[in-house]
């Protein structure tokens, strides 16, 4: 009950006040959690999320619990991986913990959403980290201006809520295939690639149909098989097109059915 008043107050009070009041309540996060931002521990690994907003703030906070398994998964294969690509980076805290597990590795963080993009640059700041790469752009299956719709909690949603790729009003972002970013010489050949695209990742497959035939890296998938369809596809169709190519889902790290997604680990034999 109170917590919906708060939530009702905040979304009908006028964005110059909310503005004006906005960093009040981090200064006590801060004084709670440490003034550098929150500690996160996750997949073996050990960073400071710098955070901007209280969304930023409880995505650091439930990251490692929420995603649990999945960080461990994360963390031991990024331990091994030459060049890591980081899709749909949010605010990057896959980009944190495998620059951090594996300091000699080459991170690319590609996160399309302006909010978020500032959030990974000053996480790196806060953090000191200087192997990982933040690229503005997003992935699919061919180079092309597409339509971000920004969904998310009531403080910041184009910060730090669910990104959903669609037709209709939102935000015009630039999409490339990964092989025609690799052959460009953008990005290195990656050696694991996390996505989580919210129904967008089938596309983003066919754009690196090359790449996975040629060198075929570890995939770490979250799948929306109730968002494909949106896009024409299915997960049937995708996991037919990664079994084409030799993959074959190995391991669900988290299945969360009230989301309809599902992480899973796809390599090759």
């Amino acid at each position: 009950m109170k917590q919906g008043f708060i939530t009702r107050a905040w979304s009908q009070m006028p964005l110059a006040w909310r503005e004006r009041i906005r960093p009040i309540p981090n200064f006590f996060r801060r004084i709670l959690w440490g003034w550098r931002g929150v500690r996160v521990q996750a997949g073996g690994a050990s960073f400071v999320v710098d955070y901007a907003s209280g969304t930023e703030f409880y995505r650091a906070r439930v990251f490692p619990t929420l995603e649990g398994d999945f960080t461990l998964v994360f963390g031991a294969l990024a331990s091994q991986s030459a060049v890591i690509l980081d899709v749909g980076a949010n605010i990057g805290l896959y980009s944190l913990l495998g620059a951090s597990k594996n300091p000699a590795a080459r991170v690319y963080a590609l996160e399309p959403e302006p909010h978020n993009l500032e959030a990974i640059r000053r996480n790196l700041r806060a953090n000191r980290l200087e192997n990982v790469t933040p690229l503005p752009v997003g992935l699919g299956d061919r180079q092309d201006t597409v339509i971000l719709r920004l969904e998310g909690l009531s403080e910041n949603a184009a910060g730090t809520g669910h990104h959903v790729v669609n037709d209709g009003e939102g935000l015009p972002i630039l999409v490339a295939d990964l092989d025609s970013l690799i052959a460009a010489g953008l990005v290195a050949p990656p050696d694991l690639i996390k996505m989580d695209i919210e129904g967008y990742e089938f596309k983003a497959l066919k754009g690196m149909r090359r790449l996975l035939a040629e060198r075929h890296p570890d995939l770490l998938i979250e799948a929306h098989p109730a968002i494909l369809p949106k896009h024409g596809q299915s997960i049937e169709e995708m996991e037919a097109f990664l079994a084409a190519l030799g993959y074959h889902r190995r391991v669900f790290a988290c299945e969360d059915t009230t989301l309809l997604r599902a992480w899973y680990w796809a390599c090759r034999e």
